[in-house]
């Protein structure tokens, strides 16, 4: 396995995320708002835990140019102002080699999937579409190499209250107490019905 999980990060979409870096061969990674998960060669959060190799922030990345065969960002670009995501595309594909590759994930964009996301209501957690995410990557000067979704949303919908109850109730209780079930990975689909939006993109060699 490429990565251990906490309590609350055992659901198919982190497993699936596993099992693509597995297939692509992932070396010389950098994890970028990696949070409680552990894959990459350097995982980098604004926030110190004990799986965070470095702190700091993805619009000011403190890595040379060139440094990385790969990136992920996962559930990360959803978080940010609304209209700083290119900046924080930009600088990613400066510390990538040239040919390095970005996977991007985030929640699909689609009504009845906002309406059932706790954080939507409570917190203005965004959504962002298939096209949304190629056009913020093309913006940045990637190259998109594959867009589609994972997970359907009768399963992940309510994966997503049960982890919510869990870390909430954790958090009462001071300790991690009660878990997320584990579920298997999910298939990646070249089209835009699945709960999270998956996206592959490469920086060209020579620009």
């Amino acid at each position: 396995m490429i990565a251990s999980r906490g309590a609350n990060e055992s659901v198919s979409r982190v497993l699936t995320i596993e099992k693509w870096l597995q297939e692509r061969g992932a070396k010389a990674t950098l994890n970028i708002g990696s949070g409680g998960t552990t894959w990459g060669s350097i995982r980098l959060d604004r926030q110190h835990t004990n799986r965070v190799t470095v702190r700091g922030d993805a619009a000011h990345l403190p890595f040379a140019d060139s440094a990385f065969r790969g990136a992920t960002l996962t559930d990360v670009l959803e978080h940010l102002p609304a209209g700083s995501e290119k900046e924080v595309l930009r600088e990613i594909r400066r510390v990538l080699y040239p040919g390095g590759w970005l996977l991007i994930t985030a929640p699909n964009k689609s009504r009845h999937m906002e309406w059932f996301d706790p954080a939507w209501w409570l917190l203005g957690h965004r959504h962002l579409s298939l096209t949304e995410l190629e056009e913020m990557v093309e913006s940045a000067g990637f190259s998109t190499e594959f867009v589609g979704s994972t997970g359907t949303a009768l399963r992940e919908i309510p994966l997503v209250w049960m982890v919510y109850a869990v870390a909430f109730t954790n958090r009462m209780v001071g300790r991690e107490v009660f878990h997320v079930p584990q579920t298997p990975a999910d298939e990646i689909s070249p089209d835009s019905r699945g709960y999270t939006a998956f996206l592959v993109a490469s920086k060209e060699r020579g620009r």
